[in-house]
């Protein structure tokens, strides 16, 4: 898996964007951002799925205890799968992407006055 050096040091306005575009399945503003979420993908899919492992847990726990509850509970973990589909598609959206070039680590994000490429 990858590590996330390049969502690491995005700035907080530049993970709000990566997030957006991410979620929404929107063409990436840069290929450093595009980079970014490829990095985010895999994260944001695997805690997604633990979260609603633990809804299904808990589902299950209250319908083995014959609780009020449990119809709340899947609900809740039927609700969550949708968004769990929903993040592995964003995920594969990403990954279809053709990669673009990335400017060297730590170089600023900004394509003003610079390559192409950028």
């Amino acid at each position: 898996m990858r590590s996330l050096n390049i969502y690491r040091a995005c700035t907080w306005t530049e993970k709000r964007t990566i997030l957006s575009f991410y979620w929404s399945k929107k063409a990436a503003p840069s290929p450093r951002l595009e980079a970014a979420a490829r990095e985010y993908a895999p994260w944001a899919s695997i805690f997604v799925g633990a979260i609603w492992l633990e809804l299904l847990f808990v589902t299950f726990f209250f319908v083995a205890r014959q609780s009020t509850w449990a119809a709340l509970g899947a609900m809740v973990a039927s609700l969550w799968s949708v968004g769990l589909a929903w993040a592995l598609h964003c995920q594969y959206v990403i990954a279809g992407r053709s990669p673009q070039p990335v400017a060297e680590f730590g170089s600023p994000l900004s394509t003003e006055g610079g390559p192409d490429w950028l």
